[in-house]
């Protein structure tokens, strides 16, 4: 789910930079981390909706290029179930 459905997403919004789908983005992963007990995705959507919320351009961009990274976090956590 989150390679399928949220690495397109975080693509996108990188590329459009259009504040409101990246709020969207970053409350959808803290959703998505709370209902599946990934903390470090509800704190990577929090950090997002944080920047976003503070205006922070630059900081919200470097955020969300850290994402893949976080994919990578969680599949060495061996959640595959939740990957695919």
């Amino acid at each position: 789910m989150l390679e399928k459905d949220f690495l397109p997403l975080n693509r996108s919004v990188i590329k459009r930079q259009l504040i409101e789908q990246i709020d969207y983005f970053g409350k959808g992963l803290i959703l998505f981390g709370e209902a599946n007990f990934f903390k470090v995705l509800t704190d990577y959507g929090t950090k997002i909706c944080q920047h976003v919320d503070n205006f922070e351009i630059d900081k919200t961009m470097e955020t969300l290029k850290l994402f893949p990274g976080i994919i990578n976090k969680i599949k060495s956590m061996d959640h595959q179930l939740v990957l695919s």
